[in-house]
C-alpha cells in the first residue's frame, strides 16, 4: 500500500464563477438510491437474461457502494444540480448510472471468477504514461505491433469480463458511452478511434467507471468540489480493482508466457503514488512520455472542447478562459506530484529508477523504430525483425494517430506564462524537452 500523498493540492476557486453549491449528504441518499435503481435496469437491458441477478448486486455490494470515495467522486458531480429537470443535473445522473453500472457488474465478475482470477499473476506489463496529447496513443500504437503485446480493447476496459454478461451486451454499454463523443460535429474519434470498441484502448476508461477522471475534471468548470478532492483521495481500491481487470481480460481471451501486457493511460499522473505502488506489485516497466507544454496545451485544449459532448449543455462552455487555466492548473499540479512520487518510490528502492525509461514525443514521432529500440534494449526485451516490419506497415507519426487542428481561437493563454510557470519541469527533463522555447 503506497504511504505517498500528493504534496500539491487544488486550492478551491472561489473566484470561478461557474462554481455551484455541493450536493449534501440527505438529498444526496435519495438520488443515489435511484442512480443504483437505473443501474441495474441498464444491466438488464444490456443482458435480459441476467435481470433476476442483477436485481440483487446494489444489496450485495452496498459496502462497496457506500465507500467514501467511490460514492463521493459520484457526489461531486452533482455541485449545484438541485433542479432534477435541470440539463446539469440530466447529465450527472446519466453518467453516474454508466459507472454504478459498470463497478457492481465489475464486482459481480470479480466475485464469481475469484477462484479462477487468483490463480492469475499480472507480471511486468509495459505501462505508458503521459499528460493528455503527449504521443502515449501514438507511442501505444507502436508498441503494440510488437507480437508478443497483449493490449486490451475499449469495450473491455468499460465491461470488464465475460462470465457475467454477453459481449453483446458488453458492446452495447460501450457504443452507448462514447457515441456523444464521436458524433460531436469535430469528432474525437480523429485522435482516439472510438467509431470501434473492440480496437485496443487506454485503461483510462475504467478508471473513468470507478469515478477518477482527469479529462473532465479538466475542462468542466463547474466541478470545483471533484478538483479539490481528486489530489486527496486515494484511488487504491482503484488500482487494486485495475489490477483484477487486467486478470479478466487474460481470463477471457488468453496470454501466452512470451507475452506481455502493453497498457497506457494519460490519468495515473492524479495519483501517481497509488499508480507507482501498482508498478511495484507487477514488476512492471514504465515508459514516461515528456511533451514541450505550448504544444501539448494547444492539442488538449483541441481535444476537451470535443470530449465535452457528454456533458453538452453544461455550465461555462463558452468559458475559454477559464478552460485554458484550468488544464494548466491540473497539468502543472500533475506534474509536480508525479515529479515527487517517482522520487519518493525510486528513493525507496534505486533500483527502481531502471523500472522507468523517459521518451521524448518528439524523438518518438520522428524516429518511432529508433526509440523503440532503445526501449526494448533498456528494458532488456526482445526486438524482433517481425516487429519491426509490423511497426513500418502501421507508422503514419502525425497522421492517423493524432493531429488535430488546434481551434485558435479558443487557444488564449500566454506562452511566456505557461514556459515560466513549467520551469520546474524543463529543469528536471530538460534533455527530454529540446523544443521547450520554440
Amino acid at each position: 500500500m503506497s504511504t505517498f500523498q500528493n504534496p500539491n493540492l487544488y486550492e478551491f476557486d472561489k473566484t470561478n464563477p461557474h462554481m455551484r453549491q455541493a450536493m449534501p449528504d440527505e438529498p444526496f441518499v435519495g438520488i443515489y438510491q435511484k442512480i443504483q435503481m437505473y443501474a441495474v435496469d441498464l444491466m438488464s437491458q444490456l443482458d435480459p437474461s441476467r435481470a433476476e441477478e442483477y436485481k440483487t448486486l446494489p444489496l450485495k455490494y452496498h459496502a462497496q457502494l457506500e465507500d467514501s470515495v467511490f460514492k463521493g467522486s459520484i457526489q461531486d458531480y452533482f455541485a449545484g444540480c438541485f433542479d432534477s429537470e435541470s440539463v446539469i443535473f440530466k447529465n450527472s445522473f446519466r453518467s453516474s448510472v454508466g459507472r454504478v453500472q459498470s463497478y457492481l457488474r465489475f464486482l459481480y465478475e470479480k466475485d464469481t471468477c475469484k477462484e479462477e482470477l487468483d490463480k492469475i499473476i499480472i507480471k511486468n506489463p509495459l505501462f505508458i504514461v503521459a499528460l493528455p496529447r503527449s504521443g502515449s496513443t501514438f507511442t501505444h500504437a507502436v508498441l503494440s505491433q510488437d507480437p508478443n503485446a497483449n493490449c486490451i480493447a475499449l469495450y473491455e476496459h468499460l465491461s470488464p469480463g465475460s462470465k457475467t454478461m454477453c459481449r453483446e451486451g458488453r458492446l452495447a454499454f460501450a457504443n452507448k458511452i462514447v457515441n456523444p463523443i464521436i458524433n460531436e460535429k469535430d469528432q474525437f474519434n480523429k485522435v482516439h478511434a472510438l467509431d470501434d470498441v473492440k480496437k485496443a484502448e487506454e485503461e483510462i476508461f475504467f478508471m473513468e467507471m470507478l469515478g477518477h477522471t482527469l479529462i473532465y475534471s479538466s475542462c468542466l468548470p463547474r466541478l470545483e468540489q471533484y478538483r479539490e478532492n481528486i489530489f486527496k483521495r486515494s484511488y487504491q481500491f482503484m488500482y487494486e480493482a485495475m489490477i483484477e481487470e487486467f486478470k479478466m481480460h487474460i481470463m477471457d481471451l488468453g496470454m501466452t508466457e512470451k507475452q506481455h501486457l502493453c497498457l497506457k493511460a494519460v490519468s495515473h499522473f492524479l495519483n501517481p503514488g497509488d499508480f507507482l505502488d501498482m508498478v511495484r506489485k507487477t514488476e512492471g516497466r514504465v515508459v514516461w512520455i515528456h511533451r514541450e507544454p505550448i504544444a501539448e496545451l494547444k492539442s488538449v485544449i483541441t481535444a476537451y472542447l470535443r470530449i465535452r459532448g457528454n456533458f453538452a449543455g453544461d455550465l461555462g462552455f463558452d468559458d475559454f478562459k477559464w478552460l485554458n487555466e484550468s488544464v494548466i492548473r491540473m497539468n502543472t499540479l500533475c506534474l509536480k506530484n508525479s515529479i515527487a512520487a517517482r522520487e519518493a518510490w525510486v528513493k525507496e528502492d534505486p533500483k527502481r529508477e531502471k523500472q522507468i525509461y523517459d521518451l521524448a514525443f518528439s524523438s518518438m514521432t520522428k524516429d518511432p523504430i529508433g526509440e523503440t529500440k532503445k526501449i526494448y534494449e533498456y528494458f532488456g526485451m526482445e526486438y524482433t525483425p517481425e516487429f519491426e516490419q509490423n511497426i513500418k506497415n502501421m507508422v503514419h507519426p502525425q497522421g492517423s494517430f493524432g493531429k488535430i487542428a488546434s481551434d485558435d481561437d479558443k487557444i488564449v493563454f500566454d506562452k511566456e506564462d505557461v514556459r515560466k510557470r513549467y520551469m520546474f519541469y524543463y529543469e528536471r527533463f530538460k534533455e527530454y524537452l529540446p523544443n521547450y522555447f520554440k
